[in-house]
């Protein structure tokens, strides 16, 4: 098989993928309307790594780590998708962070500084990394300290507190981390 037949078996199988991605992303949106009603939290660990262990069942073992990898993009994609929908959550979290900082939001910030816990596996700052990323907001500074097997990280993002894109990361990050705090707006 030559590099031309390759490619085109690889569009095939990517125009397969879309109109599964963009079914799974309205069953998301679906879900994301249940948990509102039901007051769930989206970001459930236990279920998410249940599906992992059955899915990647029988993958080979040369590319299971990628589709583990994968799987989790997805699964992230997903959340972020919902947490966007979720007003009311972001109203909740953002709110609790302020009232804990003292800070007030305004129309004057261009900066959030944020901190947060997430365990020291590659897969979990990086998938901190890849919310930033999904919802198209810059990070103008970044520390990370592994402390305990846990990374303490902080954030400057760019950005307005009330800008939605930015809601949506920040609530995404809170609600998937520990010990999150917003510690001011520049």
């Amino acid at each position: 098989m030559d590099l031309n037949s390759v490619r085109k078996a690889i569009d095939k199988i990517d125009s397969q993928i879309k109109p599964l991605f963009i079914e799974r992303m309205n069953c998301a949106k679906r879900v994301a309307e249940v948990k509102a009603q039901n007051h769930d939290e989206v970001f459930v660990l236990a279920r998410e790594q249940e599906i992992i262990a059955q899915s990647s069942v029988g993958v080979k073992p040369e590319i299971q780590a990628e589709y583990i990898e994968f799987l989790r993009n997805l699964f992230s994609i997903s959340r972020h998708y919902q947490y966007g929908l979720l007003k009311d959550v972001q109203q909740e979290v953002i709110g609790a962070a302020l009232a804990k900082s003292g800070c007030k939001a305004s129309k004057n910030h261009t900066m959030v500084e944020i901190a947060f816990t997430c365990f020291s596996k590659p897969d979990n700052f990086t998938n901190i990394c890849n919310i930033v990323a999904l919802g198209n907001i810059p990070i103008k500074k970044l520390e990370s300290e592994n402390i305990a097997g846990h990374q303490q990280v902080k954030m400057l993002l760019e950005g307005n507190i009330q800008n939605a894109g930015l809601r949506q990361v920040i609530t995404q990050i809170a609600k998937e981390s520990s010990n999150f705090e917003i510690k001011g707006l520049k």
